[in-house]
């Protein structure tokens, strides 16, 4: 019985260990590029310009009754257009009604 467990020993020891047994870091053959950074191209993002209440000659259009009442009334969507016509941008959210009423007018 010694004569037969040995050979089945020596088959053991010589099978190679399992993936999870080998060593993580492997040297491979292929040698690793470095990595270019393109930071230094890049400009800076250019700042948003705010939208800024055109001086006119006239009154607020907030302070005529027929406007305050319909720019409650009216959805974002038409809100937004209607800013990007006299502003020449659509706004953000918080600030379109506020610039709309203090429009005054072209020079």
């Amino acid at each position: 019985m010694t004569e037969t467990e040995e050979p089945s020993e020596e088959k053991i020891e010589a099978q190679k260990p399992g993936i999870l047994e080998e060593d993580p870091v492997k040297d491979g053959k292929r040698k690793r590029k470095s990595v270019e950074k393109l930071y230094d191209e890049v400009p800076p993002p250019a700042k948003k310009k705010s939208t800024e209440c055109v001086e006119g000659v006239g009154q607020p259009i907030g302070e005529l009754e027929a406007f305050a009442v319909g720019i409650k009334s009216k959805d974002m969507i038409f809100l937004k257009k209607f800013h990007r016509v006299l502003y020449n941008s659509p706004g953000s959210r918080k600030n379109i009604r506020s610039s709309l009423r203090k429009f005054r007018g072209f020079n």
